[in-house]
């Protein structure tokens, strides 16, 4: 499986010039990082990263564009973004600066969400469903799993599903006070936020299982 990602990231890093706007394209440093990270030699990628402090936090950004540029595969997608964490935890471990790594676990995040959304609420409450599970196509959702509110606002996720779900939200990268309890089967559960901020949120039965709520 590791040797299939290094395959990947290389045979994106390659093709970048051709289907990428020049503002998204690699930099040469990029280019030595991900040659680096394809055959494992941790001791050249911090050398890299030390030589090139400064120039860091603006080569994470490029990958990161990379990565969001529309049309773009699922696996190239992860290869950039294995990339850009791996630069930024350096990064962290050499400067001390979490902002950057934490920027990219965001984006990584954000990548796999559907569509913000904006839904009327009933009597200032929305609802969150968590579908039956289909085995013939993705599973364990939940539907919206991007959601804009206001402060002041709840949200209650009903449970539709055969199996039970905990979720919790993601402290390192956003706001945290979400902390479900185990939804059964037919069971919901309500949270009012109180506070403005970003709700990343995850189940810990089901780690694909991610959603997030804007609360504005």
């Amino acid at each position: 499986m590791k040797s299939n990602i290094w395959i990947a990231i290389f045979a994106i890093i390659m093709s970048l010039s051709i289907i990428m706007p020049v503002r998204a394209e690699l930099t040469n440093l990029s280019r030595e990082f991900s040659d680096a990270l394809i055959t494992n030699d941790t001791k050249k990628m911090n050398l890299i990263v030390m030589a090139n402090n400064s120039e860091i936090p603006s080569e994470v950004e490029s990958i990161l564009k990379a990565a969001r540029v529309s049309g773009i595969s699922e696996e190239d997608k992860y290869a950039l973004f294995h990339m850009g964490e791996k630069m930024a935890r350096l990064y962290m471990d050499s400067s001390g600066e979490r902002g950057l790594l934490k920027d990219v676990k965001r984006n990584r995040f954000e990548s796999k969400l559907g569509k913000l959304v904006e839904p009327k609420s009933k009597a200032g409450i929305y609802t969150v469903k968590i579908p039956m599970s289909d085995h013939k196509g993705p599973s364990y959702t939940f539907k919206p799993d991007n959601l804009q509110i206001k402060k002041g606002e709840s949200v209650v996720w009903v449970n539709e599903d055969n199996h039970s779900h905990v979720f919790a939200s993601m402290a390192v990268i956003g706001d945290g006070g979400i902390f479900a309890p185990s939804i059964e089967p037919g069971g919901s559960w309500k949270y009012q936020f109180k506070r403005s901020g970003e709700y990343f949120y995850i189940c810990f039965i089901h780690k694909g299982m991610i959603g997030k709520v804007t609360v504005k």
